[in-house]
């Protein structure tokens, strides 16, 4: 739900080094978007947030599309000038999409359109020279009104 405002960043700052920090569902999704340079995935323990928070250094501007306590925490120890989080309540009744790009829009003061969703994946593991693919498929969100 997030690639077109990731997008819209990647070209307000002009083909910036990315750097995704989150669950390994999430870097897993994203780790193959072409505008991104490095993953960390982010464990549960608090201890851990402070030692990757240190070990990543500082940040020009850092964006969390999170608003849970654990991202706030994250966020506070983060080392940047420019520190923008997603605030659930502000953005209502819209598409997931729309809202964390009118999150991104509110916080660079622009007005980017959401692009589409997109997917970067990894096709070098699988066949497909099989005429009938298998595919598994777990439709299941919690995105709210998404």
């Amino acid at each position: 739900m997030a690639t077109p405002a990731i997008n819209n960043i990647a070209n307000y700052y002009n083909e910036p080094e990315i750097i995704l920090i989150g669950s390994f569902v999430s870097i897993e999704t994203l780790k193959n978007n072409p505008k991104v340079t490095e993953t960390h995935i982010l464990e549960k323990k608090y201890m851990n947030l402070y030692k990757l928070a240190n070990k990543l250094g500082e940040f020009d501007v850092y964006f969390s599309f999170r608003s849970s306590f654990r991202a706030k925490l994250f966020k506070f120890l983060i080392s940047s000038k420019n520190k923008y989080q997603f605030n659930k309540y502000k953005h209502r009744n819209l598409h997931q999409v729309e809202k964390y790009n009118n999150f991104i829009n509110d916080s660079l003061n622009t007005n980017f359109s959401a692009g589409r969703l997109s997917l970067y994946r990894d096709f070098s593991g699988v066949n497909t020279n099989n005429s009938k693919l298998t595919l598994g498929i777990n439709p299941g969100a919690s995105y709210g009104d998404a």
